[in-house]
């Protein structure tokens, strides 16, 4: 069992997105490059200590939206789009590291979307630089990316952060990410960052005390 930790990426995966989720919306208002612009084409990176990105943008009803992402460093990338309240809009997985990947004319409700890349579940972090191109489509005009960012702060809910647990049955040895603002990450093997995070009982991590 302590040998899951060198795969312990793969099995948080879908909770990843759901602390970026709540990250996603404070890195924008900190980082305007992160609120996508439409016609524009954004580069930027994945590594091991950063295995996901995640951007921003505004719409208005009747909008369809396209993305396309394109990397030549061989690894399997993924993306997926959600909306305000977390429901899936859309995504797609290069599973096979053919390097590129898109959804389009995706039909757009009005709101506020977040878009995440990361890797494919099931491959393995590296060093990863990719550009992301944005399109929307005039039958709904997206808001403009200044109004986007001064709308973000709204978000925030809870002034003392989140709670995030996770729990199951069986002898197993599951493992949880979640990314603060910051792009600081708490897990079993990083358990507090500079903003007050901190990561409880890792629970059977040793194999030692199974419950």
């Amino acid at each position: 069992m302590a040998g899951s930790r060198k795969n312990w990426r793969r099995f948080c995966a879908a909770l990843l997105l759901a602390g970026l989720f709540w990250a996603g919306s404070l890195i924008t208002a900190q980082d305007g490059s992160r609120v996508l612009v439409a016609g524009a084409t954004l580069s930027d990176s994945l590594g091991i200590e950063s295995p996901a990105a995640t951007y921003v943008f505004d719409a208005a009803a009747g909008a369809t939206a396209s993305l396309a992402l394109a990397s030549d460093s061989g690894a399997a990338l993924a993306l997926h789009i959600s909306d305000i309240n977390g429901a899936t809009v859309a995504g797609a997985a290069d599973a096979a590291g053919a390097g590129s990947l898109s959804v389009s004319d995706v039909p757009l409700g009005g709101g506020r979307y977040f878009v995440f890349i990361y890797f494919a579940p099931g491959s393995l972090a590296a060093d990863t630089s990719f550009d992301l191109s944005f399109e929307l489509d005039t039958a709904g005009a997206a808001i403009e990316p200044e109004a986007a960012e001064a709308a973000v702060p709204d978000l925030i809910l809870l002034g003392a952060g989140i709670d995030v647990r996770l729990s199951w049955t069986g002898a197993a040895d599951l493992n949880l990410e979640v990314r603060g603002p910051t792009g600081q990450s708490l897990h079993w093997n990083s358990r507090a960052t500079d903003d007050g995070g901190v990561f409880g009982f890792d629970a059977n991590g040793l194999c030692e005390v199974i419950s």
